[in-house]
């Protein structure tokens, strides 16, 4: 047996949550659009940044080393040139040296400075080279990686 006060009531609801659904979807594509949409949203990572294609694996590695006034030089591990913030160093390293114009900034070149002097007392680092290199990993090759130097980037550390 059906009540048609039941009925009646059953579509308006269900107009009433479609409606809703349709007004907190707009209101989370307008996030999106701001970037700044809250983990989890409705939107997953894309993970378009997954660099496997065809049997090959690839990326970017620096290679830092840096020259001294007396002519040395030392190859480092860039994470050595970052402080400890617990902040993904890949990326941080790479928004400050992957671009002479970002690491040639005077405030990037002072920090940079006082960081080498603490890590190398004694020594006067004159400048540092960053090649970025393109690892090529081919799985017919047994994965062994194949070393590219697609940019240099040298910060000037002895002039003022």
């Amino acid at each position: 047996m059906t009540f048609p006060e039941a009925t009646a009531r059953q579509p308006k609801r269900a107009r009433v949550a479609f409606a809703v659904i349709l007004f907190a979807f707009a209101i989370q594509m307008s996030v999106r659009h701001s970037d700044a949409e809250p983990y989890p949203g409705l939107f997953q990572p894309p993970f378009s940044q997954v660099p496997f294609h065809g049997g090959a694996l690839w990326s970017m590695r620096p290679q830092v080393t840096i020259y001294f006034a007396d002519g040395r030089h030392r190859t480092i591990p860039f994470k050595r040139v970052l402080p400890d913030s617990g902040l993904n160093a890949d990326l941080l390293f790479k928004s400050a040296f992957y671009k002479e114009k970002f690491a040639a900034n005077p405030r990037t070149v002072a920090w940079l400075r006082k960081s080498l002097a603490a890590h190398f007392p004694g020594q006067a680092a004159a400048k540092m080279v960053v090649e970025w290199q393109r690892l090529l990993y081919r799985e017919s090759e047994s994965w062994r990686p194949n070393r590219r130097t697609v940019r240099t980037v040298t910060v000037q550390l002895d002039q003022p």
